[in-house]
C-alpha cells in the first residue's frame, strides 16, 4: 500500500509541476490577478476531486476493499493560525 500512496504522490506532484503550479512567477501573476489560468488548475483539481469522492461513496468502500469512513473535522483556532502561518509564509517567501 505505501508503494500506491507513494505512485500517487509522485504522479500528482509530476502533475502539478507541469501545470505550472510550482513556479514562482505562475504563481505570482495569479496573486496578482495578471493571469487566472492557475485558478482553473485548481477549480478542475477541486471538481475532478469532488467526483472521485461522490464514486467512492456510492461504491461505499476504497480500492482495497475496506468499508468508507470519512470523519467530519471540527473548525478550531488551529486551522486559523496554521492558516495564518502558511500566508506568513507565502508572505517572506515573496510569494
Amino acid at each position: 500500500m505505501t508503494f500506491l500512496y507513494l505512485g500517487l504522490g509522485t504522479a500528482f506532484g509530476f502533475l502539478l509541476s507541469r501545470s505550472g503550479a510550482a513556479d514562482y512567477g505562475f504563481i505570482q501573476e495569479m496573486l496578482l490577478l495578471h493571469s487566472l489560468r492557475l485558478y482553473g488548475v485548481l477549480g478542475t483539481a477541486v471538481v475532478i476531486t469532488a467526483l472521485g469522492l461522490r464514486a467512492i461513496r456510492r461504491r461505499g468502500r476504497v480500492l482495497t476493499g475496506q468499508p468508507l469512513r470519512i470523519e467530519q473535522k471540527g473548525f478550531n483556532r488551529g486551522t486559523v493560525a496554521g492558516a495564518v502561518l502558511f500566508g506568513v509564509g507565502w508572505s517572506i517567501a515573496g510569494m
